[in-house]
């Protein structure tokens, strides 16, 4: 017996206290509650960037109500993207169902109800909150650059190397069933740069269902002075196992395994040394580990490059500072600059032709004719996603994407007299 409850509205944040009751009086009567919660085409979409991490307050004042009345919780997540969960202590399970078009109610409800046992592992890290992030501090930037300081930091090397705790980490993901990493082998714990190298072991299903598991290799530099990922994934393969069932898994690895970029030489070495060999059912969560070594001289100058960078060598915080950025740019950077003099072109973001007089007139021309070429069942989100999708994209894009409605050559007269060349812009109009 299954009943249903609305609980929130889905195209905006507002708390509809209606809704909550009477989500909360099912849930009363529930077994087991079940939410499905996610984030709706205004916070993300294609031509977007998203402004936090957060869920719509409605869904989280949700389940601030229904946990009051019920313990049995399980949430079920749709969205393309992580997101800040204030309530996960809250709830008996988790489903990540990400986007999963149109056949992926069928395919939630067999995980629900245990016909499939779920076997997929997160292929980014959730970080607890947004300010978490490596990017947090330089992102957007603007108006004229992007600085991405955080460099080779980018997800799990980041979380790892600043040892900062998360969410849920790369590579997680739990399954109906249990399973035991058992005796890592590999073929050599001494090679020399551009020797290949084989590392097995045995993975043990150890519960009562049918499962696969995702077995993942990670190799991280022992000494972790300097410009270096803690670790980094190297492979993975996933097993289907049936109950007590064992089977032997193998990575080949070759030189490719093991390289860095030399910025000076632009070319891919191998730097001398000992490293970890990690197996693990994520990048935390390592079950197995050998050492192993390389031969060979560290050339002084890479060694150079990849230390006395502070910023980069012990990460304190997310917060990289422009001399350490320039450094490893190898140039000056471009000023980020103000574009509010700038003369617009077809490649102009449309945000930018705001900052001008006869810009705004043609931006409002513009967000005019582009919400009566799309649809929406809710005109409140469909106006704002126009004004967002407007906001981030060249006036270029804008005749890629109509459909022949919106010519180039309209776009180089509106181009004109958003820079205030009204003559220009009419001649090309009539030409």
């Amino acid at each position: 017996n299954i009943t249903y409850a609305q609980g929130y509205l889905r195209a905006t944040p507002q708390i509809r206290e209606d809704l909550v009751q009477k989500a909360c009086d099912a849930a009363r009567q529930a077994q087991v509650v079940i939410v499905f919660f996610g984030l709706p085409e205004v916070y993300e979409t294609e031509g977007i960037d998203r402004e936090d991490m957060r869920l719509p307050e409605n869904q989280n004042q949700l389940m601030r109500a229904l946990k009051e009345v019920n313990p049995n919780i399980v949430v079920v997540l749709s969205n393309g993207s992580p997101v800040e969960m204030p309530w996960v202590d809250d709830v008996k399970g988790l489903v990540e169902a990400y986007l999963s078009g149109q056949a992926g109610g069928g395919a939630v409800a067999d995980v629900l109800f245990g016909v499939a046992n779920p076997s997929g592992k997160l292929a980014e890290t959730f970080p607890l909150k947004l300010e978490d992030n490596p990017s947090y501090h330089n992102f957007p930037g603007g108006p004229n650059t992007v600085e991405y300081r955080e460099s080779i930091y980018v997800g799990y090397r980041y979380y790892d190397k600043a040892a900062r705790e998360v969410l849920f980490p790369f590579g997680y993901g739990l399954s109906y069933t249990s399973f035991a990493y058992e005796g890592l082998k590999i073929s050599k714990e001494k090679i020399k740069p551009g020797e290949k190298l084989d590392v097995s072991c045995t993975i043990r299903n150890t519960g009562v269902r049918e499962g696969k598991e995702i077995v993942q290799l990670y190799i991280g530099r022992s000494d972790q002075s300097g410009f270096y990922p803690v670790r980094e994934l190297k492979g993975f393969k996933k097993l289907s196992l049936k109950p007590g069932e064992s089977k032997k898994v193998i990575f080949h690895l070759d030189e490719r395994s093991f390289v860095y970029y030399d910025v000076q030489k632009g070319v891919w070495k191998v730097a001398p040394g000992t490293y970890h060999i990690y197996i693990g059912a994520s990048s935390r969560d390592l079950k197995l580990s050998q050492v192993i070594t390389i031969d060979g001289e560290e050339d002084d100058k890479v060694t150079k490059q990849r230390t006395g960078l502070s910023a980069y060598e012990v990460l304190g915080g997310n917060k990289f500072n422009r001399e350490a950025f320039q450094t490893i740019y190898g140039k000056p950077l471009p000023e980020k600059g103000s574009a509010k003099h700038a003369k617009l072109t077809l490649n102009t973001p449309l945000l930018d032709f705001r900052k001008k007089l006869f810009g705004k007139i043609v931006f409002a021309i513009l967000k005019r004719e582009v919400k009566k070429q799309t649809t929406l069942g809710d005109n409140a989100m469909h106006d704002q996603m126009v004004e967002k999708i407007m906001l981030e994209i060249p006036l270029q894009n804008l005749t890629n994407l109509s459909g022949g409605y919106f010519t180039e050559r309209t776009a180089r007269a509106l181009v004109h007299i958003a820079n205030g060349e009204i003559l220009s812009g009419l001649k090309e109009l009539k030409s």
